[in-house]
């Protein structure tokens, strides 16, 4: 059976380690997966993104307390700390949720440079300060903040002081999407009726563009443990120097870890999504150890990495289990993305916002108000316990006065970008 590939490295507590590969790294070639397969982990890189700040901090070539600001003049809120950035504290809006908001498409190439430049478009926080914010964007202001403080660029700098001393040999930061990833797995993405490839033409420095494999990834884990985190479990990992802060389900984050606060047993992990791959890291107190990564979005790592940990974790469960993974299929018609219903819309006219570029559009359909931005149209319903506020699928849009024929403006709240004020610009 030609299927998608799941590769897992488990350190137990006793030191004993064992990697498991099963599943195609490229299905069109029926290119098998082996330990060596290397997968973008997308946001699992933000751990080794706050590292680099961390130990820039100690080299007095940082101060984790100043404002952001101090390194990247550019940016224009002025009361964002680079510790605030670690901790998603900042309000700064994921720009990379906003893109289509400006005209991008899921095929367009866009650069680190880009999603940059709309950060310095932002002109004030959308969170309280010290609410947590899941922003990507802050991960990206940080490596432009490490950059500004060393001579080599970030991937040179991660490569050089981290990856290479710790024999992370098959690890590394690819800054420039046409450069070439030696045993690099093809990813995959769920559509309506099968899958389709999930590549995507874009460079992006920091989180998403870290290319490693599961068993580099435990040589970071065990590192974390030996000597950046002495006192683990204890103390969790660079608590001394970043504060976790709550963020949702009884978890609490800091520097780029998620931890699971439970006394008996506290855990750190984070994991990753970008583009079809996914991937998960997980430490728990008694030093287990577990990497995850997958090339297949229907297949994600961190429900495997989930079910793992329930188990004992010998290779006859991790084989066992990745072996009915790797048989599961995507459900015809269960992934398509929202679209207009094909119902007739009536046009409400163009919006801008003064922090975005470009212009989405509003419209009206029998059941309620539609965001049509480049290549999305979002039918949203209106939310029964609040008046003029209409909702879909991770976007919702409230009125500033009641009618919506057409409204002179509104406020637009993305997952990860809320608050975004729009006015009507005309037909």
């Amino acid at each position: 059976m030609i299927s998608p590939a799941i590769s897992v490295s488990v350190s137990l507590p006793d030191d004993t380690n064992f990697n498991v590969a099963r599943g195609h790294s490229i299905i069109e070639h029926g290119l098998p997966a082996d330990p060596d397969t290397r997968f973008n982990v997308g946001s699992v890189a933000k751990q080794i993104t706050a590292h680099l700040v961390i130990d820039a901090a100690r080299q007095r070539k940082i101060d984790l307390t100043a404002p952001a600001r101090t390194f990247l003049p550019r940016l224009v809120v002025d009361d964002v700390t680079v510790a605030d950035l670690i901790t998603h504290t900042s309000g700064i809006r994921d720009t990379e949720a906003m893109l289509s908001l400006c005209g991008y498409r899921d095929l367009d190439h866009y650069t680190a440079t880009d999603l940059l430049t709309l950060a310095y478009r932002q002109q004030r926080r959308c969170a309280l300060p010290g609410q947590f914010l899941y922003s990507n964007t802050n991960y990206l202001l940080l490596a432009a903040i490490l950059e500004s403080v060393h001579d080599p660029g970030f991937d040179e700098l991660a490569g050089s002081s981290l990856f290479k001393p710790l024999g992370m040999a098959a690890t590394a930061f690819r800054p420039d999407a046409r450069a070439p990833i030696a045993h690099a797995a093809s990813s995959y993405e769920a559509t309506g009726s099968g899958f389709t490839s999930g590549q995507r033409p874009v460079a992006i420095a920091g989180p998403g563009s870290l290319w490693t494999t599961p068993s580099d990834l435990l040589i970071w884990l065990r590192h974390l443990t030996s000597v950046i985190a002495p006192h683990w479990p204890a103390r969790l990992p660079r608590a001394a120097e970043i504060a976790y802060v709550p963020c949702g389900r009884g978890h609490t984050y800091g520097p780029g870890l998620f931890a699971i606060n439970n006394q008996s047993q506290p855990a750190v992990f984070h994991n990753g999504h970008e583009h079809g791959y996914s991937a998960s890291t997980y430490l728990r107190g008694d030093n287990l150890a577990l990497a995850c990564a997958s090339n297949a979005d229907w297949i994600p790592a961190d429900k495997v990495m989930a079910e793992l940990v329930r188990t004992r974790c010998t290779p006859e469960d991790v084989e066992m289990l990745v072996g009915e993974y790797i048989t599961h299929q995507p459900r015809e018609g269960s992934f398509e993305a929202p679209t207009a219903s094909g119902e007739p819309l009536e046009d409400l006219g163009r919006y801008h916002a003064r922090e975005l570029p470009g212009s989405i559009r509003l419209g009206r359909h029998p059941h309620g108000l539609s965001v049509i931005r480049r290549g999305t149209v979002d039918n949203l319903q209106p939310d029964p316990t609040r008046p003029r506020r209409f909702t879909g699928r991770g976007i919702a849009i409230t009125l500033a006065s009641p009618g919506i024929h057409p409204p002179d403006e509104f406020v637009l709240d993305l997952d990860r970008a809320p608050g975004i004020h729009y006015l009507r610009a005309g037909g």
